[in-house]
């Protein structure tokens, strides 16, 4: 069983999902009651978007070992994906009270918190998380984006700039940043943020909308054009992208295509 068992989770590790949950199905024939086979075959029907599953699994790996915190919060994450908020809530309280310094617990339950509107809870959650942990960047990204949509602009820049100041590859924290700029009309400062989101993510539509956005309205038609034709190419029915593009032709006198 053992080296069965490896091979599938070398399967999983690598992305092979298909593989790894034929592996998984062979070995819990046998075991039926494995904690740790029904946490693994949970945890992979989770990462491949079937969270009804994925929680029968983990369910049931929970109840062989309750101190389980990946069990408890896979599990958590499972019901939050099926709507099941205060369900979701209630696991992510339960992986903190076995281990109070659980970082990921703590950034679900946060955004679970989020999801049902209880903003005030959400930052009070990811405040005592980075107390715990200053310097995780998801978390600080996570408060970045719970003060964003509640409306503090300047509280949230902090904590994205802290966000991206630990991994430099936080596309959506620059992005995140820039939607800010835009909102406030900071277009030369939006472009910037943009252009650092772009490095990363060079295929992302919203990206290279926005940066059309904001160089059309800094007056680059040119530089607009080509990252609208760019998102285009990746969403070519997008209505506002299309209205956009009409004029952007128009002022570089593209008539054919306007």
């Amino acid at each position: 069983m053992e080296l069965e068992l490896q091979r599938s989770i070398l399967y999983h590790e690598n992305g092979n999902l298909e593989e790894a949950e034929k592996g998984y199905l062979e070995l819990i024939k046998e075991n039926p009651e494995d904690g740790k086979l029904n946490f693994l075959l949970g945890t992979l029907y989770l990462q491949g978007g079937r969270p009804d599953v994925s929680s029968v699994f983990l369910g049931k790996s929970v109840s062989k070992n309750p101190s389980n915190t990946k069990a408890i919060n896979n599990l958590g994450l499972a019901y939050q994906s099926m709507g099941r908020y205060d369900d979701a809530i209630k696991l992510f309280k339960a992986a903190i009270k076995v281990d109070k310094n659980y970082l990921s617990a703590y950034n679900n339950l946060a955004i679970c918190c989020q999801l049902t509107g209880d903003y005030q809870n959400a930052v009070e959650i990811l405040l005592t998380a980075l107390s715990i942990n200053q310097n995780d960047s998801e978390t600080n990204y996570n408060l970045g984006t719970v003060l964003h949509k509640n409306g503090e602009f300047e509280e949230a820049i902090k904590y994205y700039k802290k966000a991206v100041e630990l991994n430099s590859k936080s596309a959506e924290a620059y992005y995140n940043i820039a939607l800010i700029k835009i909102d406030n009309k900071e277009f030369e400062s939006a472009e910037t943020f943009l252009k650092k989101s772009y490095e990363i993510q060079p295929n992302n539509f919203d990206i290279l909308f926005n940066l059309g956005f904001v160089n059309e309205q800094l007056k680059n038609y040119t530089s607009a054009e080509n990252f609208y034709n760019a998102a285009y190419k990746l969403n070519p029915s997008s209505s506002e992208l299309n209205f956009n593009l009409g004029n952007i032709f128009k002022e570089n006198k593209n008539w054919k295509r306007a």
